[in-house]
């Protein structure tokens, strides 16, 4: 019982003390590298290192200032309309293809060596590629999560 205690919490938090320590130490060598607590007070509010007072990114996350400044709620929406939309994509697109790929042999052998070609790339490889097609940030965006989500729909759903 006492063992299972250790191995549960004790060891994970000794790790995130000692992640916490490195991450110190870092900051202490390197000038522009925050700190864990002047990350803490960017991020929640508080007293930064020269007694000012800050007010966190998180404080008040669902501010408009502008329709460039936006608290993180709506900064989080926004990414989660990119995903649900990349998403659907791929499941309007991959479903009725594995379903094909799985009914014909004929569509299997068609659509095989195009998906063992792109599934293993990475996603981060598409994005330069797709950014320099579409040149917009948001079909971008959509663009390398239908193609990253499509591959597993196909095989899944063959």
């Amino acid at each position: 019982m006492y063992i299972e205690l250790v191995k549960k919490i004790v060891l994970p938090l000794l790790v995130f003390i000692a992640i916490l320590g490195v991450w110190s130490g870092i900051a202490s060598v390197v000038e522009d590298f925050p700190t864990p607590a002047n990350t803490y007070v960017s991020a929640f509010g508080g007293i930064d290192a020269e007694g000012d007072e800050v007010e966190g990114v998180l404080a008040d996350p669902f501010y408009i200032e502008n329709e460039d400044d936006k608290g993180v709620f709506w900064q989080i929406i926004e990414s989660l309309k990119r995903v649900f939309g990349g998403f659907a994509l791929a499941l309007i697109i991959g479903v009725p293809l594995g379903l094909l790929i799985g009914m014909s042999k004929n569509a299997q052998y068609a659509f095989d060596p195009f998906i063992q070609i792109f599934k293993p790339v990475s996603p981060l490889a598409w994005l330069p590629l797709l950014l320099f097609i579409f040149q917009d940030i948001n079909m971008t965006a959509i663009s390398t999560i239908f193609i990253t989500s499509i591959w597993p729909i196909i095989i899944n759903t063959a």
